[in-house]
């Protein structure tokens, strides 16, 4: 009997251990590295004009829709993380209608750090409309972001696509680390 309840309390520690872990969010910053936009095959409809700024290298710089961004239009993006001398694909890539990326990717995993910006957020950010947006002084928290990149050294390739025609995007590199507390 006794050892029974033992077992039984060593499984219930062992199961609020593991919920515990579940939980904790990993505390992430960005070093952006390099920002190189992408121009369209045919024409630019988005341009990425932006450029990294002093010693913290913060993104600076305008987007430039030159047309509404709606779901006849696609953003593809993915992850890639450099190890072992080389750049291995992580498991987020998507392809998805712009609204359905702007609900899912920009809402979740950037829009919190466009905290001086004119950039639509939450129902607003679809379509995308035609303007220019401005973001200053951008440095990412990451927090959410262990799912699908790496610690160490990043890239992100984000494209605008029609018919698999590119029509703007950019490459980025940039190392993730842990926050300082």
């Amino acid at each position: 009997m006794r050892n029974e309840m033992s077992l039984k309390f060593l499984k219930s520690l062992l199961f609020l251990a593991i919920a515990i872990v579940g939980f904790v969010r990993a505390m992430y910053d960005v070093r952006i590295e390099t920002f190189t936009k992408i121009k369209g095959d045919i024409e630019t409809l988005m341009e990425f004009n932006l450029r990294l700024i002093g010693r913290q290298h913060l993104l600076n710089g305008t987007i430039v829709n030159h047309v509404d961004f709606d779901d006849t239009f696609e953003i593809f993006s993915h992850v890639e993380s450099f190890v072992n001398g080389e750049w291995k694909a992580s498991p987020m890539a998507v392809r998805l209608k712009v609204c359905a990326f702007m609900d899912r990717i920009y809402g979740k995993y950037w829009e919190s750090s466009l905290k001086d910006s004119n950039m639509p957020i939450g129902k607003e950010a679809c379509p995308f409309k035609k303007g220019e947006y401005h973001i200053k002084n951008v440095e990412f928290h990451a927090d959410n972001w262990a799912t699908y990149a790496k610690r160490g050294q990043n890239m992100i390739e984000l494209r605008i696509l029609k018919n698999n025609i590119t029509y703007g995007g950019f490459v980025s590199t940039g190392f993730l680390i842990d926050r300082n507390i």
